[in-house]
């Protein structure tokens, strides 16, 4: 899967969990992952099966779709990355 349909999808998920409601205040919805330096998160594949989510420290196998940033060495699953929650701790 290419990272643009990775985005894709966990945008059309994020969007979908605000409802109809026009009223909804943005601060009811979860807030993406984000890395220590505030860089923010891009999605990735991953290139090996070396990797786990900092946030649930699942293992990622080899061609998993995730968010990530290369300063700061930060890894998130797309599960994680769609349910939102702060900084990623490494």
């Amino acid at each position: 899967m290419r990272s643009e349909d990775v985005d894709e999808r966990v945008s059309k998920e994020l969007g979908s969990r605000s409802g109809d409601d026009s009223d909804d205040d943005d601060d009811h919805r979860p807030k993406t992952p984000s890395c220590k330096g505030g860089h923010g998160l891009k999605p990735y594949t991953a290139p090996t099966d070396a990797l786990k989510c900092d946030k649930c420290k699942v293992k990622m196998s080899k061609g998993a779709d995730f968010y990530g940033c290369k300063p700061c060495v930060a890894t998130v699953c797309v599960a994680c990355f769609t349910a939102g929650g702060g900084e990623v701790e490494r």
